[in-house]
């Protein structure tokens, strides 16, 4: 197996002002390959940054002007893996709560269809999905698209604060993968001036034995 690892960042507004990551020698070192969305209002903008290659690469949008990416990653071990990204609204009140699931379940719907498509290709699905795992609607997502949230349904450990309306956070930011990527490891980073806490994982795509010998 071959590890690979994919960097993802969610560009608010502050970011669009300053170019520090984008300069040569900085973050570009590590991740050379980067696709993005900046907003210069607002939570909603968005990015991928890759160690490795992307190909077919897709910044799009379903029910709202919010976009979300698709990224094809070659990672080392010759296969490629797909890589969605997305940021739905907050369910603040009925219409905005509305206008996240149907995000979701158009999402859910663009990553079976690929799914289906390419049968042979690894698929992890990232974001701030403003979502806890115990939702129904997390449920529907999981089972509409085969994937599985890393990490047990039990920890409690928060991504995300607003004080003081959640004095004890939330779990809002996933990390989700296909049946043949193993994750072996997952953290929750401390706080570090952002509401949001940083999930960070380390993903093994399976071979073609190794993924039979799984099901065994």
């Amino acid at each position: 197996m071959d590890v690979t690892s994919v960097g993802y960042n969610c560009l608010m507004s502050e970011f669009h002002r300053s170019s520090i990551l984008l300069q040569p020698g900085l973050f570009q070192f590590g991740h050379p390959y980067i696709t993005m969305h900046t907003e210069v209002r607002g939570d909603f903008g968005i990015g991928v940054f890759s160690r490795f290659p992307m190909e077919e690469v897709d910044r799009f949008t379903l029910n709202t002007d919010i976009q979300s990416i698709a990224a094809t990653i070659q990672v080392p071990n010759g296969r490629s893996l797909r890589l969605y990204a997305t940021h739905p609204l907050p369910p603040i009140g009925e219409v905005q709560q509305r206008l996240r699931n149907e995000q979701l379940t158009q999402l859910a719907t663009r990553i079976k269809a690929f799914g289906s498509k390419q049968v042979d290709s690894p698929i992890v699905l990232l974001g701030d999905f403003n979502l806890t795992p115990w939702s129904p609607h997390f449920n529907e997502l999981q089972t509409a698209t085969k994937l599985q949230r890393v990490g047990s349904r039990f920890d409690l450990t928060p991504t995300w604060y607003r004080y003081p309306l959640f004095p004890f956070g939330l779990v809002i930011d996933h990390v989700m993968i296909s049946n043949d990527i193993v994750c072996t490891e997952h953290r929750i980073g401390r706080l570090t001036g952002s509401d949001h806490r940083r999930v960070s994982v380390v993903l093994d795509t399976l071979t073609y034995q190794e993924k039979k010998a799984r099901r065994q």
